[in-house]
């Protein structure tokens, strides 16, 4: 017994240490350069109110490539190929379906996204549609959706009124056998 609380507590320490010293990773929302300025990109299709943020190896639904960076002047290239150049901070621009790599280039700096998958976004909502229509839906009508919910109130109200008295019966047991002392005359 104590052989196994040892061997649950060092597991448990090892645990709490690989999780505190492992780097957590998240998503990046930006990219930082050298010289302190920051380029972010995501694409858009406005009609579908879908944004999908621009990553190495994300997959990119929309038609309108949406660019912010603070680095100056700046040319944009899709696929290798040099489309537009501009000094604003926000700048947006068409791209075509299938667009596989993002190059934003200033005087001293480049930014690279990689191994793109783009589409329109209609391409998801046609996806969304064949997965729903693929799924086995189960038919429920109104009568046993409430019928449900009400065999659920009453064993959630069951759960609890079982669990606050045993509970309150501990306490009540604990304070009396710590406060009250039971005299035996014989």
């Amino acid at each position: 017994m104590v052989a196994q609380k040892n061997k649950t507590r060092a597991f448990f320490l090892v645990a709490c240490i690989l999780w505190v010293l492992l780097p957590i990773q998240g998503v990046q929302a930006a990219t930082v350069e050298p010289s302190g300025c920051i380029v972010a990109a995501h694409v858009s299709d406005p009609a579908l109110n879908l944004y999908s943020h621009v990553e190495n190896g994300s997959d990119l639904f929309g038609s309108l490539l949406h660019i912010e960076s603070d680095c100056g002047p700046y040319e944009v290239s899709l696929d290798g190929r040099p489309i537009s150049g501009t000094s604003s901070i926000h700048h947006t621009l068409s791209i075509p379906a299938g667009t596989s790599s993002i190059t934003v280039a200033g005087a001293n700096w480049s930014v690279f996204w990689l191994n793109l998958s783009t589409q329109d976004g209609s391409a998801l909502g046609e996806m969304l549609d064949a997965n729903a229509e693929a799924t086995n839906a189960l038919a429920m009508s109104l009568d046993d959706i409430q019928t449900r919910e009400v065999w659920v109130a009453i064993a959630t109200g069951l759960i609890s009124w079982l669990i606050t008295t045993t509970l309150l019966s501990k306490l009540i047991t604990f304070y009396i056998d710590r406060h009250y002392i039971e005299e035996v005359i014989d």
